[in-house]
This record gives structure tokens, C-alpha cells and sequence, in this order.
């Protein structure tokens, strides 16, 4: 990994990270959700959950090799 003009910072929020910023009307204007291959079971649950909040592009899939894909979607708010 390298800094340059295009690097942006990354917070890593979890779920009760994400309900307590809700709570505070302060929700990321951007935001991309990331369902690795031990978590993939719930990616409906969340990307369902985050609808209501966000705007989707579509599903993207990164192969890791033998490790299996990794998914994620940038999000979105509408303004």
C-alpha cells in the first residue's frame, strides 16, 4: 500500500458501530461494505439492512486466489 493524491481514509465500522452513528444522525455520505469469505452468510442480512440508507453500485467480486472471493458494493446516500 502506498499514499498518494488518491488515497482517502479508511474507518473500519462494525455493526454497533453503524447503529450508534444512526442514532447521531451522522452516517458517512460514502461508505463501501466489504463481505469477506467467513461472513458471506450474512451478506443479504446487510446489504437489506443498508438499503434503506444507501444507494448501491453492483456486486463486485475479488478472487484471492485459494482463499476465495471477496465481495463489495460502494454505497451511496442520497442527498
Amino acid at each position: 500500500m502506498e499514499e498518494s493524491k488518491n488515497t482517502c481514509e479508511i474507518k473500519v465500522l462494525y455493526q454497533t458501530d453503524f447503529k450508534e452513528l444512526l442514532q447521531q444522525g451522522n452516517i458517512p455520505q460514502r461508505a463501501v461494505l466489504i463481505c469477506t469469505p467467513h461472513v458471506l452468510d450474512n451478506e443479504w442480512e446487510a446489504t437489506s439492512e443498508l438499503w434503506q440508507y444507501y444507494s448501491f453500485d453492483s456486486r463486485h467480486v475479488v478472487s484471492v486466489g485459494e482463499s476465495g472471493s471477496v465481495i463489495y458494493y460502494r454505497l451511496y446516500r442520497e442527498e
